[in-house]
């Protein structure tokens, strides 16, 4: 959870001579176990003792006696000198004080107020209050032909996993849009409670179907339909939800003739859902038509159900046993007991029953959340918004014509000098000729920016490709262009969204070029994530958004990081706000899966001789079930409560006196994901042409420093008159001295070659307009490969953003064993080691190949692997384990050499200088190239040559 790039330098210098970044990659919500179960809080942070210097909590690492304890980060000295401490601390002796949690979990949950009390104000402390999970699907309509369908009924499917994944007490609801919004609203199912309540079931409501963008305040959902008949309880309306699910169409085509294609209206249509959702939730959740307690019905009826099932199979059970007692002539006795202990059970049974419904009046003593916080929004895209507000696309601008400009700002300058028209002056006053010359300036300055920012947009559309399939009815694909100012648009309605408590998740399936880059905000600004599929055909977005609905998300993030004395925090890497107060962060929302990477920097302050410790702390809101019997997890009847939770993380830092000793001790994962941050800080920044050489500088500069630690360490001894230098150290580039640093050069051959890097190019075809003999087009890189790559890279940890760089290649000589785990990625890897399976996992997908002559048993003279692997082989198991714990679900491709269409796989061996299809273009650097074949092994004869060169400018 707390992972360090290298042990701590025991000085600046050392730090600086080394060439290994210091720096510390935190993933604070990850379960300590691997289970996605939230972990229960384990005490109040209020009873926790604080440093009096630092005001760190105190931890395992802290020296803890009867008189008090020492500060684990700065040292100080604390003792028990408040009644809490006293109580907690000083009166439970030894013994139990080595028990408590603070002092013996190195992840520490700790309960907070979700609302903390106000003497001045008369307000009570508040501790939860109760809401229910909800989800609101925007789906977009805009699918076309056979392959829209298939994409649309994948969606379909995607929705019904996520009603699946909500509680009986969960809210879902189902808008489409196209060139206008729709709405689904549904009511109670026939059996439940509700509808058995009123008599008989209502008649499902049609669709609702309203312009929007029409007015200035856009279109108002509320005067069609109120939220509450929408976002409906799953526990009563699941089937009529369903139904809507089933029903849901694309829209038809528009009129309008001369090209184009479907109408999307996506920032009308988030304007108008955030206004409906802003002036209607808090009327939805509190008049909720008592759903909450038709579920806890539900969840009781279909309890009783199973008891009485259960009761019906021990009666049967023991028929026979009573028949055989009254042949023997016992039938009394046999039947009594019987009855006795039928009896006991339904005694039991009862008073199970009362013991629930007591909790059950528990937790209804709570508040109801004003609203639905933690509000889900599923977004669902099929191709580019392209009308009205947050449209990617927009019309091509005339190219501005110079005389025009000029003459505009001739007579800008006349207009202004008009303003001295009734002063006496001078025509030939400076002041004058000035005030005029300001104002054609402006002109000018205003012409140069629209000129600037249309060239921007021509250069993003000629890297987009095509833009037919953006077009809206009645526009020709080569009248549009990019239009980057709904960057900002998106950016704002995911402020406003995050401001409401709303969370989106973008899910966008489209082979050709979407907006991404522009869309991104509106999930990134609101704590949610974007996932980009090529096509739905065998994509797995049903168990994607599945793991979204269900994956626990935290929301109103606040970050403490502590650090000792001797260690500066610098930079800050992943969705955090930096606050004005230092060591202070803000995160609008967190996942378990969830990094984020800071820089540390070691100071010139001399050390206490102990290893130096940072300690993070993550206060945060969550959506839990009800507490029962005190464990989080449990019942509750179904309900929901919103809770605050801190979670304290702490860790010491070994420490190195030697540059040996931090080679040694590196971590190549986390420094890779550290390396990564600034990579994409830098080209964001300098562009990718500056990122790569930075990348670059950095390899060259950590071989010279592995092949001559002292070089900057110490001053050499000056030479006396014809002394000849010693040579300069041997270069190793693959850094094979230390295996901690082994995987770093082939990191970055593979971050050099992958799109995250690759110059700006015009967009290839896509696949579905490949030509029919072009198979190999089918696993080229997606236009966007890149974007999806960087809002991926933003939030993963350390091994699998790894894995999203550079692919990972293992062996098996069987489906039931593992050759080894880790290869080069090059056909040289399997020519020598001559394995029957390859498993390639490329994060986005998971490639089993079985190599050429495996099934006929000819490679190594094994008998032939049967083909698939079988369900129970360790081989299946690892490939599903690893697409059930992926927030993105690898697609799974068995294949086998010579008779499947392979190209997947050896596309991405990156390190033969021919991959592409999975995310490397083969092409080093420019700075690199010249060399006969641009593959791995002439990337390393390069950086020999210029670490080499260093080396000798130091002599």
């Amino acid at each position: 959870m707390l992972q360090f790039t290298c042990p701590c330098p025991t000085s600046a210098e050392l730090q600086t001579a080394c060439g290994l970044p210091l720096g510390l990659v935190a993933q604070p919500l990850a379960s300590v176990d691997g289970s996605a179960r939230v972990a229960p809080a384990s005490c109040w942070a209020a009873a926790l003792a604080r440093c009096a210097r630092c005001q760190a909590y105190i931890n395992p690492l802290c020296e803890v006696d009867d008189r008090g304890w020492g500060c684990a980060l700065c040292g100080c000295a604390n003792d028990f000198s408040s009644a809490a401490s006293m109580r907690r601390y000083y009166a439970a002796g030894s013994q139990r004080r080595s028990a408590l949690p603070e002092l013996t979990q190195a992840a520490l949950d700790a309960a907070c107020p979700l609302v903390a009390a106000d003497p001045d104000e008369g307000t009570d402390e508040v501790e939860a209050v109760e809401a229910a999970p909800a989800v609101l699907a925007l789906v977009d309509a805009g699918w076309e032909g056979e392959e829209g369908e298939g994409g649309l009924e994948a969606v379909r499917s995607a929705l019904a996993a996520a009603l699946e994944a909500l509680p009986a007490c969960g809210r879902f609801g189902l808008v489409s849009f196209g060139s206008k919004v729709t709405l689904h609203p549904v009511t109670a199912d026939s059996n439940s409670d509700t509808a058995a309540t009123s008599g008989t079931p209502e008649a499902p409501p049609p669709p609702v179907q309203l312009a929007v963008g029409t007015e200035a305040e856009g279109a108002d959902l509320s005067s069609a339909a109120p939220l509450g008949s929408v976002l409906a309880p799953v526990g009563t309306c699941k089937a009529a939800l369903l139904a809507a699910i089933d029903g849901l169409q694309a829209e038809g085509p528009d009129a309008g003739g001369g090209g184009g294609g479907r109408q999307r209206a996506l920032g009308d249509t988030l304007r108008a859902v955030l206004r409906w959702v802003a002036t209607g939730a808090a009327a939805a959740a509190a008049d909720d038509g008592g759903a909450a307690d038709a579920a806890h019905r539900l969840h009781q009826r279909q309890q009783h159900q199973r008891q009485q099932k259960e009761k019906e199979q021990k009666v049967a059970q023991q028929a026979p046993q009573q028949q055989h007692a009254t042949a023997a002539g016992d039938a009394g006795g046999e039947a009594a007991a019987s009855w006795r202990t039928n009896a006991a059970a339904e005694e039991g049974e009862e008073e199970a029953h009362r013991t629930e419904e007591r909790q059950w009046q528990d937790t209804r003593g709570l508040q109801r959340a004003q609203g639905f916080p933690g509000l889900r929004l599923l977004l669902f895209l099929s191709g580019p918004p392209n009308s009205g507000l947050g449209a990617v696309v927009a019309l091509r601008p005339s190219p501005p014509d110079p005389a025009a400009v000029d003459r505009e700002a001739a007579a800008a300058a006349e207009e202004a000098q008009k303003d001295f028209g009734g002063m006496m002056l001078d025509p030939a006053y400076p002041e004058l000729s000035a005030w005029g010359d300001a104002a054609a300036a402006s002109v000018q300055r205003r012409a140069a920016a629209a000129a600037a920012a249309a060239a921007a947009a021509e250069s993003a559309a000629t890297a987009a490709g095509d833009l037919s399939h953006a077009a809206p009815p009645g526009v020709a694909g080569g009248e549009l262009t990019v239009n980057p100012a709904a960057r900002e648009f998106y950016a704002e309605a995911g402020a406003a969204a995050a401001a409401l408590g709303i969370i989106v998740d973008v899910f966008a399936a489209c082979p050709r070029w979407i907006g991404l880059d522009l869309l991104a905000p509106l999930a990134t600004a609101s704590g949610g994530g974007v996932l980009l599929y090529s096509s739905l055909d065998t994509a797995p977005l049903p168990q994607d958004v599945y793991k979204c609905v269900t994956q626990p998300r935290a929301f109103a993030c606040l970050l403490r990081l502590r650090a000792s004395p001797e260690l500066d925090i610098g930079g800050h890497y992943g969705r955090l706000t930096a606050d004005r107060e230092p060591g202070l962060y803000r995160a609008v929302a967190c996942t378990p899966g969830d990094a984020f990477a800071f820089e540390l920097d070691r100071n010139e302050r001399q050390d206490s001789g102990a290893p130096p410790a940072v300690q993070l702390v993550l206060q945060y809101s969550m959506l839990l079930p009800a507490a029962a019997a005190g464990q989080e997890q449990a019942g509750g009847g179904g309900r929901y409560v919103l809770r605050r939770r801190m979670r304290i993380l702490t860790a010491a830092l070994p420490l190195a006196d030697t540059p040996q000793q931090l080679y040694a001790g590196c971590d190549a994962e986390a420094t890779a994901c550290l390396v990564v941050h600034k990579v994409m800080e830098g080209a964001a920044s300098a562009g990718t042409s500056g990122a790569r050489q930075m990348l670059l500088d950095w390899l060259v500069l950590l071989a010279a420093r592995v092949a001559d630690p002292e070089a900057a360490l110490y001053e050499r001894p000056r030479l006396r008159k014809g002394e000849v230098p010693p040579p300069p150290a041997k270069v190793d580039p693959s850094l094979s001295q230390y295996e901690a640093l082994q995987q770093l050069p082939h990191f970055v051959y593979s971050l050099l070659c992958g799109p995250l890097l690759r110059p700006a190019q015009p967009a290839a075809l896509p696949a579905a307009a490949a030509a029919p003999g072009q198979q190999q087009q089918r696993w080229q890189a997606h236009p966007e490969a890149a974007a999806a790559m960087r809002l991926l890279l933003a939030v993963l940890p350390p091994d699998e953003a790894a894995v999203v760089v550079c692919p990972q290649l293992s062996s098996w000589s069987s489906p039931d064993s593992v050759a080894l785990w880790r290869h080069s990625l090059s056909a040289a890897a399997l020519a020598v080691e001559q394995q029957p399976i390859w498993v390639l996992d490329t994060f986005t997908h998971l490639i089993c190949l079985y190599a050429a002559g495996t099934a006929s048993g000819v490679v190594g003279g094994a008998p032939p692997p049967p083909f698939p692997p079988p369900a129970d082989s360790l081989l299946r198991r690892t490939l599903a384990g690893i697409r059930q714990v992926r927030r993105s679900t690898p697609e799974l491709l068995l294949l086998r050499q010579g008779l499947d269409d392979s190209s997947i796989f050896f596309d991405s061996l990156l390190e033969d200088g021919g991959g592409g299809g999975g995310g490397g273009s083969g092409q080093v650097p420019t700075q690199l190239q010249g060399q006969p074949q641009h593959s791995f092994v002439s990337f390393l004869e390069a950086v020999e040559q210029q670490a080499q060169a260093v080396l000798l400018a130091e002599q």
